[in-house]
């Protein structure tokens, strides 16, 4: 009830107001809110979003070459010795040392492409690609 008195009274003042909640149960609504704003389930549709960006960006960087200031941030993954994962189309992930680091590209990058299933990153064209990338993304729990 807090909340929605603190609205009436600041609407009565002028000025606009909006709750920006997580909750599911319309606990706000039932208390008298008006403007409510619901972002419960947001934040996984976006990061999935992100991830579908970086994983095309990456597909069409390793495909095309371009652009190069990308492309040579991105190393293809060369075990000294035969492994089986040498032929997965896998990334170098270069170290890191600090948090920050692991925001960066090239850090971020060959971390989400190595942990997409193989199909996905064996994909020939860039509609297979897209198609099988929205498939794993969506199938996903939130």
């Amino acid at each position: 009830m807090a909340i929605a008195e603190c609205e009436s009274r600041l609407k009565e003042e002028g000025r606009h107001v909006a709750v920006v909640t997580q909750n599911i149960d319309s606990l706000h609504a039932r208390a008298g809110s008006k403007n409510i704003i619901e972002l419960h389930g947001m934040f996984s549709a976006l990061h999935r979003r992100i991830q579908f960006k970086i994983a095309l960006i990456t597909y069409k960087t390793l495909s095309t070459d371009q652009p190069p200031y990308l492309s040579s941030l991105l190393y293809p993954y060369r075990p000294s010795r035969s492994h089986r994962s040498a032929n997965r189309n896998l990334l170098l992930i270069p170290p890191h040392t600090t948090n920050f680091s692991r925001r960066a590209f090239s850090f971020t990058t060959p971390t989400l492409c190595n942990k997409l299933p193989t199909c996905i990153r064996q994909s020939n064209t860039l509609h297979t690609f897209k198609h099988r990338l929205k498939t794993h993304l969506t199938s996903l729990p939130s």
